[in-house]
């Protein structure tokens, strides 16, 4: 027998205040009688009696004095040292990604984790550590002995949406365990995860459905071709038999393409399609019977509307491949007449007039600006210096160009090294410096700028992106949006200057300032497209036969103590009814 707090035990200074409260209390009251003689004779008798049998008439002070030992014993937590597999530490992963809503029954896979799980609480013999494990891994509740406590914990846990870290969370929970338990409930654990693993604990994996049909679309692309769009979706069957269902692509909201297609078991199919109205939105959906819906269907943007970069004139090198290493196409263009309309400029002050594009105006090459000196001061919160660090760099010159209504957001001995603003509805920044005559180019903070610089003078474009389910992104942008979905139901907010999280549940939004909006879609992982590949094993780590599990007596002691406080109780009330 063990007691795991025993500093508990100063507490039996109580047991003293209350015997003290005895001695001092009133030991007698004044009557009025005719004779004294029977009263000599009842205390001859008490004076010879042994003191033991003095005590006898102080019962409720012996319960009482029971009842707080008790007590004080359930404070402590005393345990019996039995023998058993484990150490009694109980560690649950429950997988909270998208696959964990395929369904068997009408019910999915993750409401039958918990059923499980349940069983593993209710079972176990020491304390209980959850973990929810998708991208990122979540500590439920931790070491807890109160099963009631674990089981509310489990069932509000829930799904994240994202795909899971079950390497990581494997390791941390085998840490955890040490000669413990560890139950995982998840469609995606094998047991070749194991194999460079050394644990003393017991490994128990919990697979809810043997064998899931499913068909996903594996992918879905479009793409503008003389005003009319073509596109490509391939559907893949990860069941055991062919399966037969309906194609159907929606533009916007209207319906621009139905087909019967058949995909033959564990194959993909790669269906072309063609001809498409314009529009912002497109999403394909193959209705077929599976046991796993999120993958049925899957969102594109038009993403046409994204501006192209246009070099004019003679632009240092540094800043066009500053840009082509960010992944974006520069073409060099000599005329403002072949400029499309959707686009982003390069160019001196001079060439930037010609056009209504939103520009990044540069100083000509052939331009020589003036010595400076000092530092760097700038304003970091705005969102094209946002991680960029300007303030770190070294100009040699600068040039005295100063654009009225552009406001300066980096200036060095007084002189505007960068502004930005909006002339007439155009978006405009201005470098007031020679890229040759900084070390800019050699901080990281240089791609990062041009970077920003894209977004913020693209800004104008309907289409944001595409994000996984809860992924966190920065973005450069200008207010405060109101983020909607497709049923103009409101999900949420997101202001300038804060980094946007995507809702984590698949789909097509939109993001609303006034009169402004733009679209953006949130896809399930391609990951989480292949689900039943996991299994149900159990293993049993080196260390764990032969160990020594502690199982709480505190119920007892806390029992014991209630049922002689009914006796205190009954003592009590029998006294008072003979007085």
């Amino acid at each position: 027998m063990g007691i795991q707090y025993p500093f508990y035990a100063l507490m039996g200074l109580f047991l003293i205040a209350v015997v003290l409260m005895y001695f001092f209390r009133k030991r007698y009251d004044m009557k009025v009688v005719s004779s004294n003689l029977l009263w000599n004779q009842a205390m001859n008798e008490w004076q010879s009696s042994p003191w033991f049998h003095k005590l006898q008439r102080n019962l409720l002070l012996f319960l009482q004095l029971l009842i707080l030992t008790l007590l004080i014993f359930s404070l402590m937590k005393p345990y019996l040292t039995s023998f058993s597999g484990t150490t009694g530490h109980t560690v649950i992963l429950m997988d909270t990604s998208t696959s964990m809503k395929a369904m068997e029954g009408g019910v999915t896979q993750f409401d039958l984790a918990k059923k499980g799980a349940e069983r593993v609480i209710k079972e176990a013999g020491g304390p209980v550590t959850i973990l929810g494990v998708g991208k990122n891994i979540t500590t439920v509740i931790s070491e807890e002995e109160n099963k009631r406590t674990s089981l509310k914990a489990l069932n509000e846990l829930d799904m994240s949406n994202d795909h899971e870290d079950m390497q990581k969370a494997i390791r941390m929970a085998l840490a955890l365990a040490g000669a413990g338990d560890v139950h995982l409930f998840s469609d995606a654990v094998t047991k070749s995860m194991f194999k460079d693993l050394r644990t003393d604990a017991t490994i128990t994996a919990h697979k809810m459905i043997e064998n899931p049909v499913n068909i996903s679309i594996r992918s879905f692309g479009i793409k503008e071709n003389g005003g009319k769009m073509d596109g490509v979706v391939t559907i893949s069957n990860q069941g055991g038999e062919d399966r037969k269902g309906t194609l159907i692509i929606h533009g916007g909201s209207n319906e621009v393409h139905q087909e019967a297609v058949t995909i033959p078991s564990g194959e993909d199919v790669t269906i072309p399609l063609s001809g498409f109205p314009l529009e912002e939105t497109y999403s394909a959906e193959i209705r077929v019977d599976d046991d796993f819906h999120d993958d049925n269907i899957m969102t594109a943007l038009n993403m046409s509307s994204s501006p192209v970069i246009y070099a004019m004139g003679d632009i240092n090198p540094f800043i066009i491949k500053g840009f082509q290493a960010l992944g974006m196409d520069v073409n060099t263009v000599e005329e403002a007449s072949i400029l499309d309309d959707n686009g982003i400029l390069i160019a001196s002050s001079q060439d930037a007039e010609q056009t209504g594009l939103p520009a990044l105006v540069v100083p000509d090459e052939a331009e020589e600006g003036r010595k400076i000196g000092g530092t760097v001061s700038s304003k970091t919160d705005h969102p094209l210096l946002r991680y960029a660090d300007v303030e770190k760099i070294f100009v040699e010159k600068a040039m005295d160009h100063e654009i009225s209504g552009l406001s300066s957001i980096a200036e060095q001995d007084g002189v505007p090294l960068l502004q930005a603003g909006e002339i007439k509805g155009r978006k405009m920044v201005l470098m007031n410096f020679q890229v040759k005559d900084s070390d800019f180019p050699l901080y990281p903070g240089f791609p990062i700028f041009l970077y920003n610089v894209y977004h913020y003078l693209g800004d104008n474009q309907q289409v944001i992106g595409n994000f996984l389910p809860g992924e966190r992104r920065t973005l450069q942008t200008e207010g405060t949006w109101d983020l909607y979905s497709m049923n103009q139901d409101y999900i949420g907010e997101w202001e300038m200057g804060t980094t946007f999280t995507a809702p984590i549940e698949p789909g097509i939004y939109q993001a609303v300032r006034g009169q402004d909006m733009k679209y953006f879609s949130v896809s399930i992982d391609d990951r989480e497209k292949m689900i039943g590949k996991g299994e149900s094993f159990t293993m049993s780590g080196k260390g764990v036969e032969g160990k020594s599990a502690p199982s709480s007596v505190t119920s007892w002691f806390l029992a014991l103590a209630v049922l002689f406080l009914f006796i205190e109780w009954e003592v009590y009330r029998r006294g008072n009814l003979r007085s």
